[in-house]
């Protein structure tokens, strides 16, 4: 109801919350398994037979570390992607591992097989997937309302650090998780935050307040998200068919909203008959945003790009994308050649595609460029 600013200030306020309680569980959970170090040394690891162990276990009832000895098999090496017996399973190469889960109800075993590490081409061509935050609607809605150069300041010279704030604490948690927690596959990992606040943490309200700012982090981006598929919706589709003298103010609102309520309840109704995993989904998401980066770049800094190269640039994204996406198995995870992310084939054929066309068609004429370019 309350718009672009309505938006923001909700996003600050859930970033805020989130921000806050993630730092509190960060606090709490390393204190309860003994410090950062002694934390970080809890992480599963490989020993020389090739067993996956847990050192350590928590007890929930005494809330309080306890040395497994011998310590807990929790799986098996299969296949093997270097010699790198009795080290922490995140610093290792790529390693094929069979991992045991006990039901607790039931007491029945059960098996998955799991890859750990990151082979080193799959690593750094991770490194093209933040280029999509160049080519956020939602993101430009919010630059867009500024009245002046001057209101970025802050935003750019704190974003970075609120990035460190709220990713270091998750990302050290989930490595610790992996010697405290049972065996998790792929589609539960996602959970593992709320899982180790339930376990380490103990305090049911505490537990609730963090769990609010697990949802918090879930849903700060969503209001932007939906304000701006609205705008969308009304702006580029509705007013440019039907013209924009057809409806007035309000009914242009009205027609915003309605949309906006069928995309959640779309968005919904896909929630429950779709199995990908949700991180497997926002990387493609993520990968097609950062397709359309060297769009973006041409426009803003390069005087030869012309409307043909960016139509050419926005249609090899879309093919390559689907293309790749399809061979994923619709959302799976997928490599190609070594390890490599399809964004790094995406984002060197839009390029070429921006660049070539460009090139091939007539240059925008001089009162473009000095309407863009002044001197």
């Amino acid at each position: 109801m309350g718009g672009s600013r309505g938006a923001a200030w909700a996003n600050t306020f859930q970033t805020l919350v989130f921000m806050v309680m993630g730092v509190v569980a960060f606090v709490f959970i390393s204190n309860s398994l003994g410090g950062m170090k002694n934390a970080t040394n809890l992480a599963a690891k490989i020993d020389d037979s090739g067993n996956v162990i847990q050192t350590h276990s928590f007890n929930t009832k005494q809330m309080k570390l306890i040395e497994n000895d011998p310590p807990k098999i929790i799986g098996k090496v299969i296949a093997e992607g270097g010699n790198y017996s009795n080290t922490p399973l995140l610093t290792r190469t790529v390693t094929e591992v069979e991992l045991f889960s006990k039901n607790r109800k039931t007491g029945e075993i059960t098996s998955f097989k799991r890859e750990y590490g990151v082979p080193p081409w799959m690593f750094l061509t991770y490194f093209f997937i933040p280029l999509s935050v160049g080519m956020f609607p939602h993101l430009f809605q919010h630059w867009l309302t500024a009245k002046s150069a001057k209101a970025f300041r802050l935003t750019v010279v704190a974003h970075p650090l609120f990035i460190l704030v709220v990713w270091v604490p998750c990302v050290l948690i989930g490595t610790w998780a992996t010697g405290i927690l049972p065996p998790l596959d792929s589609s539960k990992v996602s959970g593992v935050l709320g899982m180790m606040v339930r376990t380490l943490v103990g305090n049911p309200i505490l537990t609730g307040l963090l769990t609010a700012g697990i949802l918090a982090a879930i849903m700060s981006s969503l209001d932007s998200q939906f304000l701006c598929l609205g705008t969308i919706f009304t702006n580029d589709i509705v007013i440019q068919i039907v013209g924009k003298d057809r409806f007035t103010d309000k009914q242009i609102i009205l027609i915003a909203r309605l949309f906006i309520v069928g995309i959640v309840v779309l968005t919904y109704l896909l929630s429950l008959v779709a199995p990908q995993n949700v991180f497997n989904l926002a990387i493609w998401c993520f990968t097609g945003f950062s397709g359309l980066f060297p769009l973006i770049l041409a426009a803003v800094y390069w005087k030869r790009a012309t409307e043909t190269g960016a139509v050419a640039c926005i249609f090899t994204t879309v093919i390559s994308w689907f293309y790749f996406f399809a061979q994923s198995g619709y959302g799976g995870e997928y490599t190609i050649a070594g390890g490599m992310m399809p964004v790094a084939f995406i984002v060197i054929f839009s390029s070429i595609a921006m660049v070539t066309v460009s090139l091939l068609t007539r240059p925008p004429s001089k009162e473009t460029l000095q309407k863009f370019f002044p001197n």
